[in-house]
């Protein structure tokens, strides 16, 4: 079989997971999301590793929500099953060509670059974009609980075989990207409107459209992307 795809491209900052939070002292409960890590560029199904156990444990849930911080929160995965082993590289190893499950849930975000069947037909309907918070929330017999969260962004996957396009969530930008034209086999970029933020104009210019945000800075390409 086929495996299914999975695109997690870490930060470029430097990052540092703390694995006991505050909750493990409080009420000896672990919460820990190991991957992806915050700040990735994600598409497809991603798998969720981490930790979820603890003396007084009952089950954990894994869900997700739009932002930062969700006003609401949509489920994933719920088990009863405690999760207490430490991800490694041979969890992760996809020469095989065989679907990464992670071992808290695997999350699909949709992919609608193009057609990747079975899992991916040109109607599948789920089609995320923009920013999203993943938590784990690890549950106790006495309901205690403890929580872990990482926020990601769903991009879009260009492969350097054809090329793609990138588009912000809201249709007015997109980037154009000529097959052969990247530094690997896949890439994932996010264009995404920015709010609020100050920017110095030249005298007697005038902002009259949406700042949009591109990702990651830096890109590299071997011919014109428009």
């Amino acid at each position: 079989k086929v495996g299914d795809p999975t695109f997690i491209q870490p930060p470029q900052r430097e990052w540092k997971r703390q694995l006991i939070n505050k909750d493990f002292a409080n009420n000896n409960l672990l919460s820990s999301i190991i991957m992806p890590h915050s700040g990735s560029l994600v598409r497809a199904n991603i798998p969720i590793f981490g930790l979820a156990y603890g003396e007084n444990f009952k089950e954990y849930r894994v869900e997700y929500g739009e932002g930062k911080d969700p006003a609401s929160w949509i489920p994933v995965a719920t088990s009863n099953t405690p999760q207490t082993k430490e991800v490694t590289t041979a969890d992760l190893d996809d020469s095989a060509d065989v679907t990464i499950h992670g071992n808290l849930a695997t999350w699909d975000t949709g992919l609608k670059n193009y057609v990747y069947l079975p899992s991916y037909p040109k109607d599948n309907p789920v089609d995320l974009k923009g920013v999203y918070t993943v938590r784990l929330v690890v549950i106790g017999k006495d309901g205690s609980m403890a929580e872990d969260r990482v926020t990601v962004e769903v991009g879009d996957v260009i492969p350097n075989a054809w090329g793609g396009v990138a588009k912000s969530r809201d249709g007015s930008v997109s980037l154009t990207v000529p097959e052969q034209a990247i530094m690997d086999s896949f890439r994932l970029i996010s264009i995404k409107p920015v709010d609020n933020t100050p920017i110095s104009l030249p005298p007697g210019r005038r902002l009259i459209g949406q700042i949009h945000e591109f990702r990651e800075g830096g890109e590299k390409f071997t011919k014109d992307a428009i």
